[in-house]
């Protein structure tokens, strides 16, 4: 349930039960068409899947910040990130921001690459069109 009056609501949700799920994500596509996923959190059949199973409870949490603090900010820590986003922009009249992890990970990653030896030199944009996002230096 969300508090009322709160200025921020931060989601980070996992619906299922325990792993299982995701081990489902991967297993059925594999089975029935061949299809091979590393993760299948965010993009392909996968994300799919875990995207159905995710958006109507992510839905719910925006339905209570409309009733209960409709003036709050959520900071959305849940895959599929963007099509979570999208569904809760279209719709409700609820403020937010789609947060990801993978930024942050892979300008770390590209500073070795680029030999950066200060990662405060490197900026980054990131679109809500996943996965995308641009590192510049």
């Amino acid at each position: 349930m969300v508090q009322s009056n709160t200025d921020y609501v931060i989601a980070s949700i996992r619906v299922g039960n325990a792993l299982e799920p995701e081990a489902l994500d991967i297993e059925i596509p594999l089975k029935v068409g061949g299809l091979r996923q590393t993760v299948a959190d965010t993009v392909g059949i996968g994300g799919l899947m875990k995207g159905l199973r995710t958006i109507p409870a992510m839905l719910n949490i925006a339905r209570d910040m409309e009733k209960y603090c409709p003036d709050a900010i959520l900071l959305n820590y849940t895959n599929p990130m963007a099509s979570i986003m999208w569904a809760i922009f279209a719709s409700t009249r609820v403020a937010g921001v789609g947060l990801c992890h993978s930024v942050h990970r892979t300008s770390h990653q590209l500073s070795i690459w680029a030999w950066i030896t200060n990662r405060c030199d490197i900026r980054w944009r990131e679109s809500i069109t996943w996965p995308g996002f641009w590192i510049s230096r």
